[in-house]
């Protein structure tokens, strides 16, 4: 069964459409940790996965993550992100140097090669200097940030029962800047009864140029959910291996 385009993507809807698998028990080593998560869409299930690897860090104060993100997009055709980043173990992960890789493969799996995009990233003083495809270009920053899925590793540490929440700018998928947002505990009494999940600790990102964000955690700090009406991300150890089996399809 399908959502409908009516319809958004909630706990309840997903709940509904059978597409919160069980959660086996969580496992990590030393400080690192692998999730995989499927990716739905509002009338468009198995769009694909988003992989994140942490490791620790170069230094006692860094970590590690890995990414890699796969779409089906329009034409039978593959979005693929890989990212390496280093970053700070701060309350918001905060990107410090990275590289990344997209590009976009046809049926056959091969790349068109118009498509391919190289970009590294470092933060400097007041600053993240991006070069894309040779091309560098200087980002000012005029305080915190930092980016689309090193948040995913910060909400697993932060503390659901504060009450301050935390001033941002966001760099969406280490590109773009979108200035002046927030993430917040999102406590009991302020959950949508339909969409609240027991046993689950909840936080809301919100801000310009974004969808709000809901991250559903488990009170040991795993990340299971991240759900902005439109599309969702379910913690689904077998979302990899299940895409990699409808490419073979193809």
């Amino acid at each position: 069964m399908y959502a409908t385009l009516t319809e958004p993507l909630t706990l309840a809807a997903l709940e509904k459409y059978g597409a919160l698998p069980p959660v086996p028990p969580a496992h990590e080593q030393d400080g690192g940790f692998s999730h995989v998560y499927h990716i739905w869409l509002v009338k468009k299930r198995g769009k694909g996965f988003l992989r994140i690897d942490r490791a620790p860090g170069k230094t006692k104060d860094s970590m590690s993550l890995s990414v890699e993100s796969r779409m089906i997009q329009d034409q039978k055709t593959v979005r693929v992100i890989r990212a390496k980043m280093e970053c700070a173990c701060d309350r918001l992960a905060t990107p410090l140097q990275w590289e990344l890789r997209s590009e976009l493969l046809g049926r056959d799996q091969k790349t068109f090669p118009e498509s391919v995009l190289e970009q590294t990233g470092r933060r400097k003083q007041g600053c993240v200097e991006i070069v894309s495809n040779g091309r560098k270009r200087t980002v000012p920053l005029a305080g915190a940030f930092t980016g689309t899925w090193s948040l995913f590793e910060a909400v697993q540490r932060l503390d659901a029962g504060g009450n301050a929440g935390l001033s941002f700018d966001l760099l969406e998928n280490l590109d773009v800047l979108k200035t002046g947002h927030r993430l917040r505990a999102w406590h009991e009494k302020d959950r949508p009864i339909a969409g609240g999940k027991p046993g689950l600790n909840a936080f809301v990102h919100t801000g310009p140029g974004i969808l709000p964000h809901e991250y559903w955690v488990e009170p040991g700090g795993r990340l299971l959910y991240v759900l902005t009406g439109l599309y969702a991300y379910i913690f689904d150890d077998g979302a990899q291996e299940a895409f990699e089996r409808r490419m073979a399809q193809w």
